[in-house]
């Protein structure tokens, strides 16, 4: 990811980012005031994607938090997912004390690749808890 910290023409680059992890576009009518002046945001399955400095931040809704099984498969596939946004990538159990039960509700993540997986995994999520499957 590249540094988009006062980019005033930002969108472009962060439309593009959301288009490859297959994550849909909120645009909104005003450019937000924040490190990244941006006028998009990203949305999936409750989760909600905005960009900083040179990563993403990903957070759930309640109910919509990736459970610990998904979140532990996720830290040994991609490393670039940080838990919480700790820049130390400790795994979920590691961040989270015991005992948990609720899942994983926010992520910083540093790579497109990263933001491609962590989008799959939120989907995988989403639909098993639409056909009720277990994880």
């Amino acid at each position: 990811m590249i540094n988009l910290a006062g980019d005033s023409q930002c969108d472009e680059r962060i439309e593009k980012e959301l288009e490859e992890a297959g994550i849909l576009l909120l645009r909104l009518p005003v450019t937000m005031n924040r490190e990244v002046p941006s006028s998009i945001l990203g949305h999936l399955h409750g989760w909600t994607f905005s960009r900083s400095w040179y990563y993403w931040v990903a957070e759930a809704t309640l109910g919509t938090c990736l459970p610990f099984a998904l979140a532990e498969q996720l830290y040994e596939q991609n490393k670039s997912v940080r838990v919480g946004g700790h820049c130390g990538s400790p795994s979920p159990r590691e961040y989270y004390a015991e005992p948990y039960f609720i899942g994983v509700p926010l992520y910083h993540i540093d790579t497109q690749e990263g933001l491609n997986v962590l989008a799959q995994y939120i989907a995988r999520h989403a639909a098993r808890e639409q056909g009720g499957e277990e994880e």
